[in-house]
């Protein structure tokens, strides 16, 4: 059982902070959260600026919306687990150029392993048989997957390599 050495100390809670911290990290308007709990917005408004508390059956609904304890969210200040959380290690410019070499090299394999089935497919003529043609076929879904994927890698990467941490 915990001790209460000091009153302030046992009092003090981050419920205000931690409502409003988490519900910006969702992107959620006061509205968006109140109804997803089910109140209205001048009670999220309320829990928020500290003016009042909610319910034990709303606090529940919010660690449960969260996914954080109910102790976490009153008595924790989770801005610090949050800084930690969304924190990006930065990458050196060698670094990103490589992945970018990499993903162009990537592409440009797959590129020619979809030329290379394309131009055999095309040998075959009319006359392609049944499981030949289901083999192309599932190497086209293979094919595009792999595309979207590298597009979304490009991407991470034009992101990282944008970062503030590597504009030095």
């Amino acid at each position: 059982m915990i001790e209460p050495q000091d009153n302030d100390v046992m009092n003090a809670t981050f419920l205000a902070l931690n409502l409003r911290l988490l519900r910006k990290k969702y992107q959620w308007s006061q509205e968006e959260f109140a109804n997803r709990v089910g109140l209205n917005r001048g009670n999220i408004a309320s829990y928020e600026n500290g003016s009042t508390e909610p319910k034990i059956y709303s606090l529940l609904k919010m660690s449960e919306l969260f996914q954080v304890s109910i102790k976490e969210l009153v008595f924790e200040d989770l801005s610090k687990g949050l800084q930690k959380e969304n924190t990006i290690l930065p990458a050196t410019l060698p670094d990103i150029e490589n992945f970018l070499f990499r993903a162009k090299e990537l592409e440009a394999v797959f590129k020619g392993l979809h030329t290379c089935c394309m131009f055999k497919t095309k040998q075959w003529g009319e006359e392609v048989p049944r499981d030949v043609h289901i083999l192309v076929m599932h190497f086209e879904e293979l094919y595009q997957a792999a595309q979207t994927m590298l597009k979304d890698h490009q991407n991470l990467i034009s992101k990282v390599h944008n970062c503030p941490h590597n504009e030095e």
